[in-house]
């Protein structure tokens, strides 16, 4: 029985020895602590409360004598610590300056493929603008030198012609659906008298090699 009680008490008292109220010098007293781990100017105190970090100067004489202030130690701590926010400043520095990078890139890719967009834009309403213009011509001439109105003799002595519609024929490259109308105003020489007509038309607008085609189809 002596035996068993003298093995206990071998195994308690470290713990014991450990685990003690410390009073520190700014007058707090932390209940059932043991000291954990220890910085060049401070330590990690474990007890009852939780866990705290507090510095050498405000431990009691004796653990100031056991765990003293490493001054040298504290230095090169701070150096390594400079080390690190520089490190850290230069990483942000060049993080930054890729972000900015990467913006301007975007902003001349988004600009680039904005002129590109305007000047395709402006290519294909050239190229309708064209299109029109020479389809306009072509239903002027149609209407006054080839359309025959079916009156006898006549004489066209006016034409006017609008296009509604220009628009490219679906499978069909460089072939154009034009839409329209015409007005007309006729001297009938066998009647002697002016009469006038009014005709809508559609039309396919397209170029053979050299030659320009307008197939006129009356409505």
């Amino acid at each position: 029985m002596k035996l068993i009680r003298f093995v206990f008490a071998a195994v308690t008292m470290p713990v014991l020895a450990f685990a003690a109220d410390i009073s520190l010098a700014d007058g707090r007293i932390l209940k059932d602590a043991s000291i954990v781990s220890q910085a060049p100017r401070k330590v990690t105190i474990r007890y009852a409360a939780g866990l705290c970090s507090i510095s050498k100067e405000l431990l009691p004489p004796e653990l100031r004598t056991k765990y003293p202030i490493d001054e040298a130690g504290a230095h090169e701590a701070e150096r390594q610590a400079a080390i690190a926010r520089e490190a850290a400043r230069e990483s942000e520095k060049a993080e930054a300056e890729r972000v900015a990078r990467a913006r301007a890139q975007r902003m001349e890719t988004v600009a680039a493929n904005t002129a590109n967009a305007e000047r395709d834009a402006a290519r294909e309403e050239a190229k309708y603008a064209a299109v029109e213009s020479d389809a306009l011509q072509r239903a002027q001439q149609y209407f006054k030198y080839e359309y025959n109105p079916g009156n006898g003799s006549v004489t066209n002595m006016d034409c006017s012609v609008t296009i509604s519609e220009v628009r490219p024929v679906e499978g069909w490259t460089g072939r154009w659906f034009v839409t329209g109308r015409a007005y007309m105003k006729y001297y009938q020489s066998q009647g002697r008298t002016f009469t006038s007509q009014t005709r809508d038309f559609d039309a396919y607008y397209y170029k053979d090699g050299r030659k320009t085609n307008f197939e006129v189809t009356l409505r």
